[in-house]
């Protein structure tokens, strides 16, 4: 049942990394909202955001020890 559990939070995980490449910004210096795929992508890939996502869709708990 935990694996269930940690499979589905894993998945919201992963869906939120998806949504977060291809969902629009507000640039807060020009007011425009920005739609192009690379800025978004680059944008978020750069971000503190993407590295609490990758960090927690990483599966740390599979990587064994070489000691």
């Amino acid at each position: 049942m935990l694996k269930v559990i940690d499979y589905v939070i894993l998945t919201v995980y992963v869906v939120d990394i998806f949504f977060q490449f291809i969902t629009s910004y507000y640039n807060v210096t020009t007011g425009d909202e920005i739609f192009k795929p690379s800025m978004i992508a680059s944008r978020y890939l750069f971000s503190f955001e993407f590295i609490i996502d990758f960090l927690s869709t990483f599966p740390f708990r599979y990587i064994e020890s070489s000691s």
